[in-house]
């Protein structure tokens, strides 16, 4: 017997094989989960996939630390996956920044608490932006910009004085130079490209910034580490050899600093997991740019595995069963039986706070509250 047939059974009628574009056995392995496939190799002796192996990550990370992600759109969305779980995390306080430089110069800022000052931002069009922020910072109010970028900043530096791990996400080793400044910049907000010159830093640029940077950082915090992962989304309008090359320099980059600072820097392969592991257009957005939704929860799986404990793994488990409960609809009148629904919801919350007392359930007890207002 096949090990396919518990699958190819499903798919009996040769209509439904055309339908999902399945030829044979072979192609049914482009419809399965990375880890259903990964499963199936270890059922069967054979190797069906390129498992990437994660090494020199010498420590662990649980809801009693305090985490920094800086970086690129991936360490958005991998930031915001330990948000959701509830660690006590800050996600990019300048937005998005994609570059090693420009990531260098926000690290500074945050290590030195170097507040920004009127003459650091400037008028375009309607709004007034800052050549160190995304655009989410950005505003009509020339006040208010500066005090959310200052509030962010100083939230930040506090949350790094008080952090175990740092994760930096390097994206492009493209840059930005403002003409008339020479600048790095992290967003040029669509001021004319004449305005800039284009350049690729090269690995050795970047470390010969980093690397005092890190002796300092590690001077001021000795209990931190440091993560280095390189983005796996593709910078396609570099064009496809300009972006290999661009990620080229940053992994020499993180195998530089990872060298240098063996027992405080480790790298997470997620640009290898996507690439080798992965490896199909099925785990892309629509832009065949960015990683679809699966692939980032493949990572965050992977990435689980190699950092939390079973009890921090239990924990998540338990508290994202509780949210899928939160947005339950009821489908039938039965208010009463609803309302009972939610207290037992509200019950099994606050059993999951007394075990873990880091917890703050408040918005989620009010969101019960709420619905039970709504219900009667």
């Amino acid at each position: 017997m096949s090990l396919l047939s518990p699958f190819t059974t499903l798919l009996q009628s040769s209509e439904d094989r055309i339908r999902l574009g399945i030829k044979n056995q072979a192609s049914l392995f482009f419809l399965l989960s990375p880890f259903t496939i990964f499963v199936l190799s270890k059922m069967s002796g054979m190797e069906l996939m390129t498992r990437v192996e994660i090494k020199g990550l010498n420590f662990g990370i649980s809801h009693s630390d305090t985490l920094l992600f800086m970086g690129s759109c991936f360490s958005q969305e991998i930031g915001n996956r330990f948000l959701e779980a509830c660690f006590d995390a800050v996600v990019n306080p300048f937005g998005v920044v994609y570059n090693p430089l420009s990531l260098h110069t926000g690290l500074v800022r945050l290590l030195h608490r170097r507040e920004y000052v009127p003459s650091d931002i400037f008028l375009c069009g309607a709004l007034y932006h800052s050549f160190e922020h995304h655009s989410s910072f950005s505003g009509t109010d020339a006040a208010t910009v500066l005090l959310n970028i200052n509030n962010s900043l100083l939230s930040a530096s506090d949350k790094l004085y008080r952090a175990s791990c740092l994760f930096i996400t390097f994206g492009t080793a493209w840059v930005y130079e403002r003409k008339a400044t020479g600048q790095v910049v992290s967003n040029c907000h669509k001021l004319p490209a004449s305005e800039f010159t284009r350049r690729r830093v090269s690995a050795t640029e970047a470390y010969d910034m980093w690397r005092p940077l890190l002796e300092e950082l590690f001077a001021k915090l000795p209990d931190i580490k440091v993560v280095l992962t390189v983005s796996p989304v593709r910078h396609l309008r570099d064009g496809a050899h300009e972006n290999n090359l661009s990620k080229s320099e940053l992994l020499l980059l993180c195998d530089k600093l990872q060298r240098q600072f063996p027992e405080k820097v480790c790298y997470f392969p997620s640009y290898e997991i996507l690439l080798d592991e992965l490896r199909d257009y099925r785990f892309y957005a629509e832009d065949m740019a960015h990683p679809s939704q699966q692939a980032v929860e493949y990572v965050w799986e992977r990435l689980s595995d190699t950092f939390f404990n079973t009890e921090t793994r239990r924990f998540i488990t338990e508290w994202k069963r509780l949210l899928r409960g939160l947005e339950h609809r009821p489908l039938t009148p039965d208010r009463k039986g609803y309302v009972k629904f939610l207290d037992n919801l509200a019950a099994s919350y606050n059993e999951l706070a007394v075990k873990y007392p880091f917890l703050d359930i408040s918005p989620q007890l009010a969101k019960i509250e709420a619905k039970k207002q709504e219900s009667q």
